[in-house]
């Protein structure tokens, strides 16, 4: 049940790091990437490598959660043009 842990931790900011993981889990290294992994292969996690300091974790079921139902004036197209920005 690890990956629901994890996937528990992303619901503040729809995603997760290595390092936020081994912080606020306190797991070792090797137990927070093995995670991490299986989060991807399963599709429940995308890979963002162009964040400044480290690699991030989004959990899309999360991130258009949190974005598309911010505001209940937003058109779901306005959310996602709005996304785009990003």
């Amino acid at each position: 049940m690890d990956h629901s842990r994890v996937l528990q931790l992303a619901e503040d900011a729809a995603y997760v790091t290595k390092e936020l993981i081994i912080d606020r889990l306190r797991w070792d290294e090797p137990r927070a990437q093995a995670v991490l992994d299986h989060l991807v292969k399963e599709g429940l996690a995308w890979v963002d490598e162009q964040a400044t300091d480290t690699i991030q974790y989004w959990v899309p079921s999360l991130f258009l959660q949190q974005y598309c139902h911010s505001s209940s004036s937003t058109s779901v197209s306005e959310s996602l043009q709005s996304m785009s920005a990003y």
